[in-house]
Formats: C-alpha cells, structure tokens, sequence
C-alpha cells in the first residue's frame, strides 16, 4: 500500500471557530459597541483576534487605519459592494492571520510595517477578490497571500503567492535569512501587465500561466536543488528580459511551453562606469536603469562559464545564447519545439499535459494550470473553495512513499 501524505494550506472559514461576529453598517447610527458598529474601524478598535468583521454594502470613508489583529474582514452578504475610502497599514505578529474578502479599497493602498514575526512563523495576510491602488508587502516575516486581487499600479512582495490577480508591475524584494529550497514563491494566472523584477534570493519562483512583460533578474534563489520555473506563460510583444551574467553563483531555470506572442528583447550586455551590467547582486539605480539596452539577435545569459543549469525548452522560439562546450560547467537544455501554432505543441511530458489530459499547449490556456482552470466558462460554485497550487509526483512507482502538497483557499 502507498503511504501518502497530504500537506494542504486551507484558509478556510467555514472550519475555524471565531470568538465573535461583528457587524458594521452606516444605518448603525452609534451601534452598541460590542457587535454592532457603525464604521470599520470601530469595529476593528473593539475585535479581538479571530474575530469576524461583516460588512454592509456601502461606501466607508474612514480615512487611514492600521490593523495588528487576526481577523476576518467581509461583505455580510458574498459579492456585495463594500468600499472602503483610506490607506491600510498591516503590523503582524507571529502567527497572525488577516483575511480581507471582497474589499474594494479604489485608489487607496495597503502597506505592511515592521512586525514581530518570525521566519517560523510568519504573519499571513490574505486578499480575495479585492481592489487596491499599491500593494506592498514589503517587511520580513510576512506570507503574502492574493486570490482574484487587482491592484492598479504595483504589487511589492518578500513571499507568498500571487494568483488569478493583476497588477501593472510586481516586485519582489529580499528578506533577511536563510536561502529557503522547500518552499517557492507562487506566481500562477496573474497578469503582470508591465515590469517584473526580482531581486531577491530566499525563494525559488513558480511562475505559471501568466500573462507577463518586461522581466528583469538581478538576483535570485540559485541553489541547484531547487529550479526557478517558468511554464506555460503568455509573453506580450516587445518584451524586455534581462538576467544577470556576470559573477553568477548558478543557474537554475527552466524555461517550457512558454508562448512569445511577439517580440522580445534580450539583454545585450555592456558596461557603465566600469561595471559590467547586470552584475549579479548589484543593484542599479534609475538612471542606470534608463540606459541599458537590448538586442533580439544576442543574449548573454545564461554565462555557459556559470554553474547549474538552464533549460529553454518548447518555446517555439530559440534563446540566442552561446553553447556551452565540454569544458564549461553549465548544463544547457536547448529544444525550440515547433514555431508558429501553440496547440499540441507545449513540452511532450505528462506533467505538462493540459487538464484534458492530452499533449499541452503553449501559452497561458495550455498546462495544468490553464486559465480553463482558474477562469472557467461555468463555475457553479462561484469558486469558494479552490487549490490554486498542487504539487503531486508525476509518476509513481511500487512501494513508493508519496507526497502531495497542496495550497488552496476558501472564501464566503
């Protein structure tokens, strides 16, 4: 018998006991300031951890307010418009668990501050189905969590996931400690309309079914036990990629069934100031930034005189790299797949089947984690309990122990 082990990260509310049920509505008047409010952030003021705040459609125009509890923040009714007018500051706390539901926040922003959580045991914080101006992340100790979120400008993270979301640019930044090979950072059916970067290296990267744009790697996770992960994604013309070259630790990509739907733009290297560009580890400043250039006939990456790997495979267009030789340390994986038509023609191998169970296709509807999946036609369930992320063995053999990771959410 195979013995299976299910990890499986549920924000489910359903299955957690609150202490108490707190309701805000305008037409409150004063409230009784133990269940009833007649603003948010009375509410948020009297709750204790764990606490449910449902809230009344209608506008809120509360001003800016910080939260430092683990609560539950919801329309009363799934689906209602609750709008909330004023900037949001998250202080966590070892284990705190902030869920925010169906929050349309408009031109206002959410900022994370220093906290007193541990790399242990992170502060979760959770938006489903929410609007915001920025979102950022940006302090240790925190696990970003975004499901069907959009933010309009940028998107500043340290580790989490960010799925079935938009944004015009996503960020992600370093984080004080060790390099991490267990867990990755999730970036699955996301639009990322403009510039990503990364510039971190805790986490190795999934990065799935996106829609994405300019990308620029100025550091990352390069532990050859691990992979950086970029499958199935929808790549806009006139797309700009950089990847340092120079002074690289590893390579660690894998790089599948990815559909280039024009142009792209890879680094063509040269110098500043008598600084190599794109040195790993160094960070430019904007008018450093503002002058690099790009070829689409030459690519310097990956530096074949750089350990690990790096893998270009079914992307219907080659990588102009050089080839390494017997003598150089990196382990190139080069197979163009076929050009032109992006149906059937994603990479052969069963785990990149499509959920038909048939040959993938490139592109952001091809793969396990087609936007069929995440964006379907009918969803009769209206999508209130969802595994966004599924690590499962693509073969099993006797006698084998296996291991099932999973992450999903539940909402109301």
């Amino acid at each position: 018998m195979k013995k299976v082990l299910l990890i499986l990260s549920v924000l489910c509310y359903a299955t957690t006991t609150f202490a108490v049920d707190r309701f805000v509505d305008s037409a409150f008047g004063s409230g009784n300031g133990t269940t009833m409010f007649a603003t948010i952030s009375s509410a948020v003021a009297a709750s204790s951890n764990g606490d449910r705040i449902l809230i009344a459609a209608g506008l809120y125009s509360e001003g800016a307010q910080t939260i430092n509890k683990s609560l539950t923040i919801a329309p009363q009714v799934a689906g209602a418009s609750v709008r909330y007018a004023g900037n949001l500051t998250i202080i966590g706390s070892a284990g705190m668990k902030l869920y925010m539901v169906g929050i349309n926040m408009g031109i206002y922003s959410v900022t994370a501050s220093t906290n007193s959580a541990t790399s242990a045991s992170k502060a979760l914080v959770s938006f489903v189905d929410c609007k915001m101006s920025d979102l950022s992340i940006n302090a240790d100790n925190y696990e970003l969590l975004a499901i069907r979120t959009s933010v309009a400008n940028t998107t500043t993270m340290r580790y989490g996931s960010f799925v079935a979301s938009k944004t015009n640019d996503l960020n992600i930044v370093d984080e004080a400690g060790a390099t991490n090979t267990t867990d990755k950072i999730v970036l699955t059916a996301d639009s990322i309309m403009n510039n990503f970067s990364m510039r971190a290296d805790n986490y190795a990267l999934s990065v799935s079914n996106c829609i994405l744009k300019n990308m620029t790697f100025y550091k990352w996770n390069s532990s050859t036990s691990v992979s950086n992960d970029f499958f199935n994604n929808d790549v806009l013309t006139n797309a700009s990629w950089m990847l340092a070259s120079v002074n690289v630790p590893a390579y660690n990509f894998k790089f599948s069934s990815n559909n280039f739907v024009g142009t792209i733009n890879f680094n063509s290297g040269g110098s500043y100031s008598g600084y190599p560009y794109y040195t790993y580890g160094y960070y430019w400043d904007t008018a450093v930034e503002t002058s690099l250039t790009y070829s689409t006939t030459l690519s310097l990456f990956p530096n074949v005189s750089s350990n690990g790997f790096f893998e270009w495979t079914y992307n219907g267009m080659d990588l102009p790299s050089t080839v390494p030789t017997s003598s150089n340390p990196l382990v190139l994986t080069k197979v163009v797949g076929t050009v032109g038509t992006t149906v059937n023609t994603g990479n052969p191998n069963h785990e990149f089947y499509d959920i038909d169970l048939t040959i993938g296709d490139r592109g952001r509807f091809g793969g396990p984690n087609s936007w069929n999946n995440y964006f379907p036609v009918s969803n009769p369930n209206n999508s209130k309990a969802f595994i966004y992320n599924l690590n499962i063995p693509a073969d099993l053999f006797p006698g084998q122990n296996v291991d099932i990771k999973a992450k999903a959410y539940h909402r109301n």
